[in-house]
């Protein structure tokens, strides 16, 4: 290219980038071919030509989109720049069983790196020992009476060219002698400067990466580039791929094996040599391979070298972890008919440590028993539940030395428990304090004397584990592995030593027989008696085992001699039962409802047996206003019988519609009034109300009626009103009169309705009976069955319903409930 052109070329670009950053597009005077001719020249011309045109050359950088000088066509000048990429190996930070996991082969994530572009490294800095060659660019300073930059780079002969200066050979010299060489020659020929030489750009090297790389083939490196730089280049070593084999050959020899193992756990990167244009990178096929799994800071599988012990692969996985039980460990080995054997391995001796793995192996390192050495448990109604240390001659009160601090509210302070292991064999035996007598007396017996492993388990008094506190558990939870380990070690000649406590106590249930115990014992494992509890007539039932039959003894106690030391207090004996009885007659006061016209209406206690003759005699009798053949009585258990009924009639009544529905195509069945009348139902409330015929009980014609809790009398005022209700025009009430029969009521209701069963009509007396008038004497006779209070009832024809047989219950159930709610909301 002439300087003309050159000259030219960068004209036209010093016009381009003067314009607008804004502009969408260029003049076109200006070709882009002029343009790409521009950037293909050296960085130095380029740095020259702009100098001279008074232009910014970082301008021109910016505008190209360049971040470095480009050098002539035929030098290779771009890195490559790497991304990850996935391999099947999994995350090295999972920690994982061998059972049912895959471990990760070690350090293959380290190199997974995937190229994926190409751009400048020069970045990095250049050491003194690095030897300058063709490709190669510096820039020399000079300092003194002029002040020059000159940026060259070294031609193919070696030599660079330095405007009025010269040319000097500086190829085969290091950075350091090539510094010294110029600043030199440069002094000689310019009198009081000072010179100052860097590299600003890197030649490129071709190197070949080969054998097991995840990308095998030949890359432009850095000149500083280093095997491992290489490797990453190539995206990392395949699946297969050594990472113990790695070998840098130059013109075909070996001059260096790589073992990145030295890298990788070590930090020893010292044959991480420099290459050169020309080296091959070979990675070889993985070696020997084993897994170590467990307990080891770094479970994973290793490649072995020849010759590495068990030591070496406890090395490459740093260490056991702190819980590891190294006594135990296990090696899997395929034998010689490649079947999988045991071996077992005390990582302890040195012995063991030193042996050879071989290909496969896998060394388990097993747990440590979670259960604490020399400790001391603490659960139930405490406030810090957990371990705590034991110690020499510690005692029950050195341990919960503090009620408030240390206990729940809900603690029971009377009872709690040690469980104490025997032996080898894990058998247990359980001891019984009071945790009150422990701290207010440091001396009492109760201050037990604790050994490691026990289990110190503190009761709440809250009678269900829903009422206690929320950090509590409850009592049946904390005895039930209890009883359970006492059960199971059972054998013969050893009972299990449990027992059992029923009756009138707070927590009837069965207990763990503690040493010595004694009936006193199990009734405060109980948690005392209840108020209910008769203390003169107990019984204790204890099996007795002889020539192999079992005959039940009945041993009766008195419980009030028992809890005053004023008996023998008799040792319990595994399967013992202390059943507590009840006081006669037990229980909370009864209470029954009087409302309406009593003399002295209100609640009254009754006694047990009291009949409602004796009840209305201690409520003084009835007011002149008393209706007593309106009166209603409801009761609580036929409250609950009524709501069943009406839940079976509802659910038949469901079925039978659904049956004639089905049975019958043309069903004439009026749908709308079968859904109302299945929402009333569903609506009704029970009564619980007992038919009952006041006067006559009074005047003792009657069996007498015992009162229960929750019974309710209600006495109406005196009416003189009939009501009328079903299937007529207009239901409602009229003034009772005695010249009028049922059928003149219902001819004031307007008359019967079409769909209206005049077979079957019935009338609901005042006291909540049926009455079913005589077709026979239907006008002679009906009207002395009238009376005030009296509710007639026309019901629906059961044409209507295609005989549906449970309409009439239904409906009789709706105007009996109506009727008595309406008398009760008079009262």
């Amino acid at each position: 290219m002439t300087k003309l052109t050159q000259k030219l070329t960068l004209f036209v670009f010093f016009i381009c980038t003067s314009l607008s950053v804004f502009a969408a597009q260029l003049p076109s005077n200006i070709s882009p071919q002029q343009i790409e001719q521009f950037k293909k020249l050296p960085k130095a011309q380029q740095k020259s030509l702009a100098a001279s045109f008074g232009v910014d050359f970082s301008l021109i950088e910016a505008q190209l989109g360049q971040s470095g000088s480009s050098s002539n066509k035929n030098e290779p000048t771009e890195l490559e720049q790497y991304t990850p990429r996935e391999i099947d190996v999994g995350p090295i930070e999972e920690r994982v069983e061998a059972s049912n996991k895959k471990l990760q082969a070690f350090g293959y994530d380290i190199f997974a790196n995937v190229p994926s572009s190409f751009v400048p490294n020069n970045e990095v800095a250049v050491p003194d020992s690095y030897i300058i060659g063709a490709g190669d660019t510096l820039i020399v300073n000079v300092f003194g009476k002029e002040n020059e930059e000159h940026e060259t780079p070294v031609a193919r002969d070696g030599k660079i060219i330095i405007p009025k200066l010269g040319t000097y050979s500086i190829a085969g010299m290091t950075f350091s002698e090539a510094k010294e060489f110029l600043r030199n020659e440069i002094q000689k020929k310019v009198i009081g400067v000072d010179v100052v030489v860097t590299l600003s750009e890197l030649r490129a090297i071709r190197v070949f990466v080969l054998g097991e790389a995840f990308k095998p083939g030949n890359y432009l490196l850095n000149s500083l580039s280093t095997v491992t730089q290489a490797i990453f280049t190539a995206g990392g070593i395949s699946e297969i791929g050594s990472l113990r084999n790695i070998q840098v050959k130059r013109a075909g020899k070996l001059i260096k094996n790589l073992d990145l193992y030295d890298l990788l756990i070590k930090g020893d990167s010292s044959n991480d040599i420099m290459l050169k244009s020309g080296d091959v990178v070979f990675i070889a096929p993985v070696g020997n391979l084993v897994t170590i799994e467990g307990q080891v800071k770094r479970p994973a599988i290793y490649e072995l070298k020849q010759n590495e012990t068990v030591e070496d692969l406890l090395t490459m996985a740093v260490g056991l972890l702190p819980s590891a039980y190294p006594s135990a460990s296990i090696i899997e080995r395929y034998n010689s008919q490649s079947l999988r054997t045991i071996i077992n391995v005390d990582l302890i001796n040195s012995n063991n440590k030193s042996q050879k793995l071989m290909a496969g192996d896998v060394l388990r390192v097993m747990a440590s028993s979670e259960i604490f050495h020399k400790s001391i448990s603490v659960t139930g109604a405490v406030t810090r539940p957990g371990e705590y240390e034991w110690k020499n001659n510690q005692r029950v009160a050195d341990l919960l030395p503090n009620i408030q601090s240390h206990l729940l509210e809900d603690a029971d302070l009377n009872y709690s428990l040690i469980v104490r292991q025997l032996g080898v064999g894990r058998d247990i035996e359980v001891l019984q304090f009071s945790l009150k007598n422990a701290l207010t007396n440091k001396n009492s017996p109760d201050n037990l004397l604790l050994e490691p492993l026990d289990k110190i388990i503190v009761f709440s008094e809250q009678s269900s584990s829903e009422e206690i506190s929320e950090k509590a558990i409850g009592r049946e939870e904390l005895l039930k592995p209890i009883i359970e380990q006492l059960k199971s070690q059972a054998r013969t000649n050893h009972h299990a030593q449990i027992v059992e406590i029923d009756g009138a106590v707070k927590f009837p249930a069965t207990y763990p027989l503690v040493k010595n115990a004694k009936l006193k014992d199990l009734i405060i494992a109980a948690g005392g008696l209840a108020e209910s509890a008769f203390l003169y007539n107990a019984e204790l039932s204890r099996y007795d085992v002889s020539q192999n039959e079992v005959n039940t003894k009945i041993i009766p106690v008195n419980l009030n001699e028992v809890l005053n030391n004023n008996s023998d207090n008799l040792l319990l004996k595994s399967q013992d039962r202390l059943n507590v009885n009840n006081i006669p007659n037990w229980g909370k006061q009864q209470t029954v409802s009087l409302v309406g016209e009593f003399k002295f209406p209100g609640n009254y206690t009754i006694r047990r047996g009291e009949t409602l003759t004796q009840l209305i005699e201690r409520a003084g009798g009835f007011t002149e206003q008393a209706n007593l053949e309106a009166t209603i009585f409801t009761r609580k258990s036929l409250k609950a019988l009524e709501s069943k009924n009406i839940t079976d009639v509802i659910n038949q009544l469901r079925n039978e519609i659904a049956t004639k529905s089905l049975s019958q195509t043309d069903s004439l069945i009026n749908y709308q009034e079968v859904n109302q009348l299945l929402e009333d139902l569903t609506k009704v409330e029970p009564i619980g109300r007992l038919v009952i015929d006041l006067p006559n009980l009074l005047l003792g014609n009657r069996s007498p009626i015992m009162m229960e809790n929750g019974d309710r009398i209600l006495v109406q005022s005196k009416t003189n009103t009939v009501n009328v209700v079903g299937q007529v025009q207009i239901a409602g009430s009229h003034l009772f009169k005695n010249n009028l029969t049922y059928d003149d009521y219902i001819k004031l209701s307007g008359g019967l309705k079409i769909q209206a069963d005049d077979e079957r009509i019935y009338v609901i007396k005042a006291n909540g009976a049926v009455s079913i008038p005589e077709k026979g004497n239907w006008f002679s006779s009906t009207n002395q069955n009238v009376q005030p209070g009296d509710t007639v009832v026309v019901p629906l024809d059961t044409y209507f319903m295609e005989d549906i047989t449970l309409w009439q219950t239904a409906t009789q159930i709706l105007y009996q409930t109506a009727v008595a709610l309406a008398a009760i909301t008079r009262i």
